[in-house]
């Protein structure tokens, strides 16, 4: 279930995009007040705790991921169940462990990058919500309810996604939840959606707990804890020794 992974991941990396012009300006305040948060100098990190549930029966959880994330400016390392991502402001590394793969990209801005961006390759979840945010096909609404700011975001006419639901701490500005509503079969495996049943809409529930603003150890960002690059061939690092590297132009061991 990459997909569910890549939807907590989600969470994560919006806090990394502009949106643009909306009819509820306060409520796009609110939400770049939040990115800002995640994006200040200094240290944070994190608990995630995701589930998902039939929308036809939301107390019925079929499934759930626990995660940490550590950020720093915009640079983050996060890791749920198998699978690693870190993003240094060079390379975006997604690591999945059972698979014993590593999946890296160079981002654009760095010299040699791979022209095209990196989040449309690796999260197409993402540039598509990001591309319907810009064309205005969805709906944002406010509710301030006591220490806590609601955001929910729309979707008018799109075939997957119905809802994107984020509580925002007020004080500290932080995320203390997110949902979305989805198709069950954009959670599942080839197999699944091979069967023509999509069996409805899912609810994607993210708790997010534990913050910190204590130091760490920065080199968890470091790009050598998996790969060097010898004679412009990626190599595994000895701790990941068996893995193969994937990019978008090349795949080495």
């Amino acid at each position: 279930m990459k997909l569910f992974i890549r939807l907590a991941l989600l969470c994560l990396l919006l806090c990394n995009y502009s949106f643009g012009q909306s009819s509820h300006p306060v409520a796009i305040q609110v939400m770049k007040q939040m990115m800002e948060r995640y994006k200040a100098p200094g240290f944070i990190s994190f608990e995630m705790n995701c589930k998902y549930s039939p929308e036809a029966s939301p107390n019925e959880y079929l499934d759930s991921l626990k995660g940490a994330v550590k950020m720093s400016g915009n640079k983050y390392w996060y890791r749920m169940q198998e699978s690693e991502f870190v993003y240094n402001g060079e390379y975006l590394i997604t690591v999945f462990n059972g698979e014993k793969l590593i999946h890296l990209y160079k981002t654009p801005s760095s010299k040699g990058g791979q022209t095209g961006g990196v989040v449309p390759v690796d999260n197409p979840v993402l540039y598509q919500l990001d591309s319907l945010i810009r064309q205005k096909l969805i709906d944002i609404e406010l509710n301030d309810l006591n220490s806590m700011y609601i955001v929910s975001i729309n979707f008018l006419s799109h075939p997957s996604y119905k809802k994107m639901i984020y509580t925002i701490d007020k004080k500290s500005k932080l995320l203390h939840k997110v949902v979305y509503i989805v198709r069950t079969a954009e959670l599942m495996g080839a197999e699944f959606q091979a069967s023509g049943n999509d069996g409805g809409f899912a609810i994607v529930q993210t708790i997010f707990d534990h913050h910190s603003t204590e130091r760490f150890d920065e080199d968890i960002f470091s790009g050598d804890r998996f790969f060097q690059k010898k004679n412009d061939r990626f190599v595994v690092s000895p701790f990941y020794e068996g893995y193969r590297i994937v990019t978008p132009n090349e795949s080495g061991r």
